[in-house]
């Protein structure tokens, strides 16, 4: 049985959260739903902004990758779809920083090959970001408070998931200019 839909806004998150409609024994814990996305999806980029969830990419039950993204704004009862990605990638690592949406790497098609893109997403906007040192799919991307962005592993190449082909990379992206300021 799935968890009853709450209504929800960015003021409930930072004050006090609403009555728990299904509290889990023993743990302090509280579940809910939001309502539900518009396609199933694996290996989707999600990130948390000002206007809301912001959903995108990944692959279908066809395992191509898509350029779809929706948002989910506070207090909406529905999804809405917004700009697309600028090129399709599922298994993208991702991360906000700066209320901007940060898209790296991923795969476009049935045999993986592995992108070297950033996708910055602001403003309603997608730009190309500069080009990565290591193309990787699978990978994570964390935000640094100090302004940039990290990102560690994944997969790479034109192979697949052989041994050979994990990345043991790790790289900075600092957008902020020549010695970080």
């Amino acid at each position: 049985m799935a968890a009853p839909t709450t209504p929800w806004s960015w003021s409930q998150v930072a004050s006090s959260p609403p009555p728990c409609p299904t509290p889990v024994p023993g743990s302090g814990t509280c579940l809910s739903s939001l309502p539900a996305l518009p396609e199933g999806r694996q290996g989707a980029a999600a990130g948390l902004l000002s206007s809301g969830v912001l959903y995108c990419g990944g692959a279908g039950g066809d395992t191509r990758a898509t350029a779809d993204c929706w948002l989910l704004a506070p207090g909406a009862p529905a999804w809405r779809e917004v700009a697309p990605l600028l090129q399709a990638a599922a298994y993208a690592g991702s991360a906000v920083l700066e209320d901007r949406f940060y898209v790296a790497g991923g795969w476009t098609d049935q045999r993986p090959n592995a992108l070297d893109t950033l996708q910055v997403f602001a403003d309603t906007i997608w730009r190309f970001g500069p080009k990565l040192l290591t193309a990787r799919y699978g990978g994570c991307a964390v935000a640094h408070p100090g302004g940039y962005l990290l990102l560690l592993g994944g997969w790479g190449g034109a192979g697949g998931l052989a041994p050979q082909d994990m990345q043991r990379s790790a790289e900075v992206v600092d957008q902020r200019g020549p010695g970080g300021g």
